[in-house]
């Protein structure tokens, strides 16, 4: 009875199409481009450290008025700057972690095959 029973589910597995499977890809691009935007955030981070470096190398004291001008509008600049290239690394930074969580997610739900759904 049992091997008759292993037949028939032999015959029936052999019969039904199997499902298209491939290589998951899709995280891995998705790591890929977080690491990247993570690279380019700490890069921006350390860019934004050498701009306050700089800003904080301007002497606070100025023999005339025309000097204490450059330095204030010198100290304006790099206020921007940095201010900017702070603002730019958080924003690769946080990107480049939720695109890596989203990779690792999305690897340990589908696993290395996946299904197409989509095709015929």
């Amino acid at each position: 009875m049992a091997a008759l029973l292993s037949c028939v589910c032999s015959a029936l597995l052999a019969a039904e199409p199997q499902d298209p499977t491939r290589f998951n890809a899709e995280p891995f691009g998705f790591a890929a481009a977080g690491v990247l935007s993570l690279g380019l955030g700490v890069w921006q981070q350390v860019a934004s450290n050498q701009t306050l470096r700089l800003l904080n190398a301007i002497p606070p004291e100025a023999s005339r008025a025309e000097e204490a001008r450059s330095r204030l509008l010198e100290a304006q600049r790099l206020t921007v700057l940095g201010n900017q290239q702070t603002f730019a690394a958080a924003g690769l930074i946080i990107t480049g972690s939720v695109l890596i969580a989203s990779a690792l997610i999305w690897l340990v739900a589908e696993g290395l095959w996946t299904r197409d759904w989509l095709s015929p």
